[in-house]
């Protein structure tokens, strides 16, 4: 939760206001955990950080890579169909092209 927080540069008062979590909700994560939160709870938390509940959750997510994913997805829903089948194609491209070079380097060992 400290990396979300400091990512949107807030304090757990101002997460609390602004997402209407109670605030002893969230200093409750700290001392409790996620074990026993409420999945609306986390539905709210995911959605106001934009990241997954997983995240939330579990924490192994790296959030760099979850905050690009985010920033990619907003984009992706600015472009039209066309441009979205471009992009598809591409990153279609990319993941053959790195299987390709993974099962090479298999080979080679």
């Amino acid at each position: 939760m400290d990396k979300l927080l400091y990512s949107k540069n807030i304090t757990k008062a101002q997460l609390s206001k602004e997402s209407g979590i109670p605030y002893t909700t969230i200093s409750g994560f700290y001392t409790k955990g996620t074990d026993n939160a409420k999945l609306s709870t986390l539905k709210k938390l995911a959605n106001y950080f934009q990241c997954s509940v997983d995240y939330l959750v579990y924490g192994n997510i790296d959030i760099e890579d979850t905050l690009a994913f985010d920033n990619f997805k907003n984009l992706f829903k600015n472009l039209n169909h066309e441009e979205r089948e471009l992009i598809y194609k591409a990153i279609k491209v990319m993941y053959r092209k790195k299987e390709k070079i993974a099962l090479e380097t298999r080979e080679e060992k």
